[in-house]
């Protein structure tokens, strides 16, 4: 995962932000009319931190699948 995230234009279409075998988070942001476009990590946890209902932050939490 190079980016994260980006945010991106407000205006664009959902069918170009789609990408075949990956999935993102869509975080519209209605304090500050944002829209912001995260990446997920292969294994792990998202989480999206928000203060007074406005968003702050994402926290990553990521793992490594081992087969045995």
């Amino acid at each position: 995962m190079n980016n994260l995230y980006k945010h991106i234009d407000s205006n664009i279409s959902i069918d170009q932000l789609f990408k075949k075998g990956e999935v993102k988070v869509i975080i519209l942001d209605g304090h500050s009319n944002n829209v912001v476009l995260a990446e997920i990590p292969m294994y792990g946890r998202t989480e999206i931190t928000t203060r007074d209902g406005q968003f702050t932050n994402l926290n990553y939490t990521s793992s490594h699948r081992i087969d045995i």
